[in-house]
């Protein structure tokens, strides 16, 4: 697991963090205390799920969990109101939750390289304009 020094914890000029190949498996409850993030970063690692706490980080334009274990996007996602780019490529993904389709400032969703066999009717109607 990794454990969030505290000077990150109370570093709120820190709104990118890059934890990209590093063999993580567990994310701390306490990525939710850093709730000024704009972008993070944690692709190429083991993580098989995030954290419920995750979803107090409402500053997040960008979350990146590409490369991972992860079987299933969490429902708590839609809390990321300002979420615009969301990668889930090459992650271990059967389905989609139709929650994506309620992410109203999702402008880019990756979501190759997974198992998925059935797309959401929320998903497929989306504006043309909005990149699967």
């Amino acid at each position: 697991m990794i454990v969030f020094p505290s000077a990150c914890l109370s570093a709120t000029n820190l709104t990118v963090l890059s934890l990209k190949k590093n063999r993580i498996r567990e994310i701390s409850a306490d990525i939710g205390k850093m709730s000024w993030l704009k972008v993070l970063l944690l692709g190429r690692n083991e993580l098989s799920s995030l954290p419920l706490t995750l979803s107090l980080c409402t500053a997040l334009k960008k979350l990146d969990v590409s490369s991972n274990e992860i079987r299933r996007i969490p429902m708590w996602m839609y809390r990321l109101r300002k979420l615009e780019s969301l990668d889930f490529s090459a992650n271990n993904l059967y389905n989609v939750s139709a929650v994506i389709g309620q992410m109203e400032s999702l402008k880019a969703l990756n979501l190759s390289a997974n198992r998925i066999t059935e797309i959401p009717l929320p998903l497929v109607l989306l504006p043309p304009f909005f990149p699967i």
